[in-house]
């Protein structure tokens, strides 16, 4: 009886904490969709499909990380925004909005204006940046084996994401219009 529970406890020891997991989710959804941003071909709609607007709507995005990353390091609620389930919905959902706006105008066969699909590129930069957080903010309280392990599966999950990404065809854009 005593071994069973000493192994009991010893499970329960290393199962990962309520907010461990959302902090190596939120790291995963952070690799995979900056990965997944930077390679896809599925985000490029009629009007960003050249390389100058490649560049752009992407240095968008990393602008928008990058100015989120400052305002959020001088503000005083940042532990509180980090830690909160509701930002992390309202942040997931942020980071759907482009792929499923483009997936709309894709499939309708309708062209965004610029000014609206770089402020979508903006909001998802925003929300890519929110997670790179919430990993941060978990990763302290974590074991290095953890984290270890934490960055094998997301950086793999990331890549078998990115890799089934490349090979599907890209949406024939250019006959609609």
């Amino acid at each position: 009886m005593a071994e069973t529970t000493k192994g009991h406890a010893n499970r329960k020891a290393n199962r990962y904490s309520e907010r461990e997991l959302a902090g190596i989710a939120g790291f995963t959804l952070f690799t995979a969709s900056v990965l997944l941003a930077a390679f896809s071909p599925l985000l490029a709609t009629a009007a960003t499909n050249t390389p100058v607007m490649h560049g752009l709507t992407h240095g968008t995005m990393f602008a928008a990380m990058a100015g989120f990353y400052f305002v959020v390091t001088r503000f005083k609620g940042r532990n509180e925004l980090v830690s909160s389930n509701r930002a992390r919905a309202g942040f997931l959902a942020l980071q759907l909005l482009l792929p499923g706006i483009v997936l709309i105008e894709t499939v309708l066969v309708f062209a965004l204006p610029l000014v609206l699909q770089f402020g979508l590129w903006a909001v998802f930069g925003v929300s890519c940046a929110y997670f790179s957080c919430v990993w941060a903010d978990v990763r302290s309280s974590l074991g290095e084996e953890r984290i270890r392990a934490a960055n094998l599966w997301s950086f793999g999950l990331a890549g078998c994401i990115v890799a089934g990404v490349l090979t599907m065809p890209a949406p024939p854009l250019s006959r609609h219009f």
